[in-house]
């Protein structure tokens, strides 16, 4: 899911005030694939933290930790007791083992058994990346845990958990159930999977107060926030609108 969510893309030319230790790039944590490289290793990492769920942990990006486009920037770290003088936007650095959170068939890259979280400095600028709809599997996975900025219309095309803070957006306008608009069998299975790549599933927090009149078929044109993993697929959870 994508949360800390704002309508603009944020400005990256920033003077990052970084830690003065040497850590491993979050990309290397993270690798190309859905498994890290360095599973089960302690690791010492850094970055700016971009959204923290309390009780949880929080997400971490360190801008530009490689320059492959296949390896995420960013991660989880689960880390329930956060102290309060560390918040969105510190640049921390975090001592814990790279593990994977299973959730259904997907996982979540996280640093877990956390020893150490120290930070660094305080008030930097949130990084964004720009994406576009639509988005395969290791497209998402390049992305697991980053801040992202999509611009364009997207349309609300699932809200029937609105009360709860979750609908789901789609970049190729009203999806429909496949049998509605096509034959059953393969014509279906092809009209589902392909507007499966263009969903984008939203979850509202930390607080869900969901925007009037956010009805099926209404649209978004602009949002900024993590991409996360969740119940089986990659969503956005977002917090302002």
């Amino acid at each position: 899911f994508l949360t800390g969510c704002t309508k603009d893309p944020v400005n990256l030319q920033a003077d990052y005030q970084k830690c003065s230790i040497t850590t491993t790039p979050i990309a290397s944590a993270q690798g190309s694939g859905p498994t890290s490289p360095l599973l089960g290793r302690q690791v010492l990492l850094q970055g700016i933290v971009t959204l923290v769920q309390r009780g949880q942990g929080f997400y971490m990006e360190e801008p530009d930790s490689d320059q492959d486009a296949s390896t995420s920037n960013a991660i989880f770290v689960e880390f329930a007791e956060l102290p309060s003088e560390i918040g969105t936007a510190s640049w921390v650095s975090v001592q814990g083992k790279v593990s994977e959170r299973r959730m259904g068939r997907d996982s979540l890259t996280a640093l877990t058994g956390v020893v150490a979280v120290t930070r660094c400095s305080s008030g930097q600028v949130l990084p964004s990346t720009d994406i576009a709809l639509p988005l395969r599997g290791l497209e998402r996975e390049a992305l697991e845990g980053m801040r992202i900025h999509t611009s364009g219309t997207l349309t609300v095309t699932d809200n029937y958990q609105l009360n709860r803070g979750k609908f789901t957006l789609a970049g190729n306008g009203l999806q429909f159930v496949a049998t509605e608009v096509v034959k059953p069998g393969p014509e279906a299975v092809k009209y589902t999977q392909n507007n499966q790549i263009f969903r984008l599933p939203v979850v509202l927090g930390p607080d869900p107060s969901p925007p009037d009149l956010l009805t099926a078929g209404s649209t978004v044109t602009s949002i900024t926030g993590v991409m996360a993993q969740d119940n089986n697929s990659l969503r956005v959870s977002l917090q302002a609108m």
